[in-house]
């Protein structure tokens, strides 16, 4: 027995007897009573009215109890209202973290995240996790690992895959064995899931090649109106990066009956200035002529074993075959390998159009089918192998000291095919600098309002694995409590000018912070001013910056499209001009620290701004009294969406069974519109106590998830997208296209020349209900004392 257990047990009237003089009438009764004497009960307890007298009591002290607890709420409320609860953002813990955020430090944070190889499971990120582990619980932050396992593809580590011209002898008369490095460490170029599927490892396939320009459904209709319905079909179709994404382009070949599929990046567009040395990597940053881009052709994302399930003990799992993987080999070359095959010496048959041209005259592109030599093949040979293997998430996570139970989200993934210096070291040196800051000052005193969880997701290469299968399991607890999700990725890729991608609800917390950073290089002028220079919109009267839709391909899916919590990613970018979806380096073993250090970003300070904005962010996310989320942006948004739709199919939307269904949206809209308005006019007003803004914050914090529909899948989507208003394009998920479901069905039935049209009255119902169910939300009456 312990002390504690001592003193409770002991009672003064178990030793006190004090003298022997009879004055302890408190131990004389206890004598009386143990020796079976019975106690006389005095009148008024017996009878109607003892009955009547205790119910009173009863009653009495029910009320007291009431009365008790009321005063204590409210002097526990009271007393946190005075000292926390009404606190808000204050400027001044701002301007420290913004003092603690120095280039050199960033510097030396992306130096150890790109000094080597760290794809998924190897020993290169089993480092870093630890390294990030340790950091975090330095900063004092509560860490911990989440592990999942889930299906991945890899390269063999013992056979290579290769590409070989063979003729009629089965001689090889070509051979192409991709590869930009010699780095043991790293993966040997390949498409991650591009094979015949399962362990078994080879995959082969033999036909002749056809070149499909970069891959579009356009493409693919170009070529069949050129050669015939069966162009590409029994062949191996030859496609340069640059467009869309790999997935999509390996969907269309399959679709169009390809044996395999070979993916390039052109010169075209990733060596704009020449392929010889001078004007390539380590000369410059553009893609040297041996120079691969890795990548996924997983058009899903999360696990493909367990689609809308995390990948846990107990959950709901599917077989390989059921899972919507390529099942023919894919393999990515290089664009000197490629011009071997389509402008070598081997020529293919058929001229290619000028506008699938090389961008050199000194190699014209030929479309085949097949050589000019007709005793010569193609044959493509892949040892990609998948199996499950487990992954690992680390999460870091600062309570809040006022509301503990709402989250602010802000994560990046770790794992990257190489060096992955720009995709996503930026993105993790800023993540690692914020909480090396917020550290500071926690160790200074400081906590956050909000509970902030800072997430290094594992696997996003793949399909974004991690965080999706995060979300999966979290999905109920995340619903009722997060408040927004920060992605940083690949955060600097140029020096031209910041870009945001976000929910609207998001926009004017980042045009403020945008405006409290100074822009690198141009004196005198902030981040947002130099963003509203280079991209702008015009919003009624006003002219801001343009906020994108948020792409795919990102890890904001699985917060924004399954739980609709509020998301954003931002970035500083390279010269739009030069029309890449990346950088000239991205997925090759020439993403590495120097690419950084000499051509984007010298003395780190663009790291630096990014680091600033996301952390005025961060702050004004979790501290802020009142949540900074607008929701008169977003009807603007849903204006405009509108407005898109009419111009582009108005030939369906104003038929007479379709006119009606538009009405009612239009009336929704401006509905919304009127209570988004109303609902900021009287906010400040209303929060006037710790309950009201509760009631303030929960209302703007859950507006996104009135766009989520669980009970109604959108067309040709996976299960996880459930946001009606948005989904990536099911023709190239790297973009993002608003009012899909509506979008879509109009195409079917364009397509279709059915006279049914019930799908797209369908999806007009879903987005008009769930905008009807916003305005709902904001109508309620504010909460005051």
């Amino acid at each position: 027995m312990d002390d504690r257990t001592v003193s409770a047990a002991y009672s003064r009237w178990d030793g006190d007897t004090g003298e022997d003089t009879g004055e302890d009438t408190v131990g004389m009764d206890y004598d009386t009573h143990i020796q079976g004497s019975k106690p006389s009960t005095p009148e008024w307890c017996v009878g109607r009215r003892g009955l009547a007298l205790k119910v009173f009591l009863g009653i009495l002290l029910f009320l007291f109890g009431i009365i008790l607890g009321y005063l204590a709420r409210r002097h526990m409320v009271s007393g946190i209202a005075g000292e926390q609860w009404m606190r808000s953002y204050e400027d001044k813990y701002n301007i420290a973290l913004q003092r603690e955020i120095k280039p050199q430090s960033l510097e030396s944070f992306l130096q150890y995240f790109s000094n080597a190889s760290h794809a998924t499971g190897s020993v290169g990120d089993a480092n870093r996790i630890k390294y990030i582990t340790h950091a975090w619980e330095n900063n004092g932050f509560q860490v911990s690992k989440k592990t999942y396992k889930v299906l991945l593809s890899d390269p063999s580590s013992e056979i290579e895959n290769r590409v070989a011209v063979v003729n009629e002898r089965r001689a090889e008369v070509i051979s192409i064995i991709p590869w930009d490095t010699r780095d043991p460490n790293i993966l040997q170029p390949f498409n991650a899931y591009g094979s015949c599927g399962g362990d078994s490892g080879e995959c082969i396939a033999e036909g002749l090649p056809v070149f499909v320009n970069y891959g579009t459904k356009k493409d693919f209709n170009d070529l069949t109106d050129r050669q015939g319905v069966d162009a590409a079909k029994d062949h191996i179709v030859i496609m340069r990066y640059g467009k869309i994404h790999r997935g999509n382009m390996v969907k269309n070949a399959m679709e169009a009956g390809a044996k395999a599929v070979l993916l390039f990046p052109d010169s075209k567009d990733y060596a704009q200035e020449g392929t010889t040395s001078e004007k390539v990597f380590p000369n410059t940053w553009w893609l040297p002529s041996n120079g691969t881009q890795r990548g996924t052709v997983y058009l899903g994302n999360g696990d493909p074993l367990s689609p809308g399930f995390p990948s846990i003990d107990g959950s709901y799992f599917i077989d390989e075959s059921e899972a919507k993987l390529p099942t023919i080999p894919v393999q990515v070359i290089s664009y000197d390998d490629a011009h071997k095959l389509l402008c070598g010496k081997f020529d293919m048959a058929g001229k290619a159009p000028s506008t699938w041209d090389s961008g050199n005259p000194d190699c014209v592109y030929f479309t085949g089918p097949g050589f000019v030599s007709v005793d010569l093949t193609l044959k493509v040979t892949v040892h990609n192998i998948n199996q499950k293997r487990q992954i690992t998430n680390v999460i870091a996570t600062i309570p809040g000291a006022v509301e503990p139970d709402r989250y602010v989200i802000i994560g990046n993934h770790r794992d990257s095919w190489t060096y992955g210096a720009i995709d996503a070291g930026t993105g993790t040196a800023v993540l690692m600098e914020i909480s090396k800051a917020l550290g500071i000052l926690i160790k200074r005193g400081w906590k956050p309002r909000r509970t902030i969880i800072l997430a290094s997701w594992d696997a996003k290469e793949y399909g974004m694995i991690g965080a999706t299968e995060w979300v999966e399991e979290n999905e109920s607890i995340l619903r009722e409590r997060a408040v927004a999700y920060i992605n940083l990725d690949a955060v600097v890729m140029g020096d031209y000018s910041f870009v945001a991608s976000a929910s609207p609800l998001l926009k004017q917390v980042i045009f403020d912070a945008t405006k409290q950073v100074d822009c690198p290089h141009h004196k005198g002028m902030s981040v947002y001013q130099n963003w509203k220079m280079k991209f702008n919109m015009t919003s009624g009267e006003e002219v801001t910056p343009r906020v994108d839709l948020l792409g795919g391909g990102t890890d904001t899916l699985p917060f924004m499209h399954t739980v609709g919590i509020p998301s954003m990613e931002i970035q500083y970018i390279h010269n739009p001009s030069y029309h890449l979806p990346m950088y000239p380096l991205f997925g090759s073993a020439y993403d590495n620290f120097y690419s950084v250090k000499k051509f984007v970003d010298p003395d780190f300070e663009f790291h630096r701004v990014m680091a600033q904005v996301t952390g005025t962010i961060l702050l004004e996310l979790s501290d802020s009294l009142v949540l900074p989320i607008d929701a008169t942006h977003y009807a603007s948004a849903l204006q405009l969406y509108k407005d898109k739709l009419v111009d582009l199919n108005t030939a369906v939307l104003e038929t007479e069974q379709i006119s009606t269904y538009m009405d009612y949206l239009n009336i929704a809209i401006q509905n919304f519109t009127s209570a988004a308005a109303r609902f900021h006019l009287t906010v400040d007003d209303a929060v006037t106590h710790p309950l009201a803004a509760r009631a303030v914050n929960d209302q703007l914090m859950k507006l996104e998830r009135m766009f989520i529909r669980n009970d109604i899948a959108l067309p040709n989507r996976p299960v996880q997208y459930k946001h009606v208003l948005y989904a990536p394009d099911a023709d190239n998920v790297y973009d993002t296209v608003s009012l899909s479901g509506v979008l879509d069905s109009i195409k079917q039935f364009n397509a279709s020349n059915s006279q049914s049209i019930e799908n797209v009255k369908r999806q007009i119902s879903l987005i008009t209900l769930s905008t009807q169910a916003a305005a709902a939300s904001l109508q309620f009456t504010l909460g005051q004392e």
